[in-house]
């Protein structure tokens, strides 16, 4: 993409245009069992602490964990909520790891205090690629 495509939105001519650099972890947990599947004592734990599960009936729950030998969790989490969790887990018994994924988004801010939002996918990505080529500065915020 040219720059004379995105021109109105940025073309390098203007100071004080930064990158924010957006980076924001989600978490899923994997819950182990047997090869049976879970014990009633561990789906009793699980429904006490996982949001996705505390809303289903008993019986909903132990149908869905029935011989499967782990669980993954259906929802992402942010990172204080899925630690928070992974370490209730830990400290009731339960084994469990942590599927950790970083989403990286970009935007162009000007002055730290106008912030162009371009809703168009491919025009962003080119805008945020020459800026980045350009060399403006990039400030890292993590977003939980």
């Amino acid at each position: 993409m040219e720059i004379g495509e995105f021109k109105h939105l940025w073309d390098g001519s203007e100071s004080g245009w930064a990158l924010k650099k957006l980076i924001q972890d989600s978490w899923r947990l994997v819950f182990y069992f047997s090869s049976e599947g879970p014990n009633a004592r561990q789906i009793t734990l699980l429904r006490q602490f996982i949001p996705e599960l505390m809303s289903s009936p008993l019986s909903k729950v132990h149908n869905q964990l029935k011989g499967k030998p782990c669980y993954r969790t259906r929802e992402d989490y942010g990172s204080s909520d899925g630690y928070r969790l992974r370490r209730q887990a830990e400290a009731l018994g339960l084994k469990v790891s942590s599927e950790v994924a970083s989403n990286v988004s970009y935007m162009p801010v000007r002055n730290e205090l106008v912030v162009t939002i371009i809703e168009d996918q491919a025009l962003a990505r080119a805008v945020v690629l020459r800026m980045i080529e350009a060399g403006v500065p990039v400030l890292e915020t993590y977003v939980d």
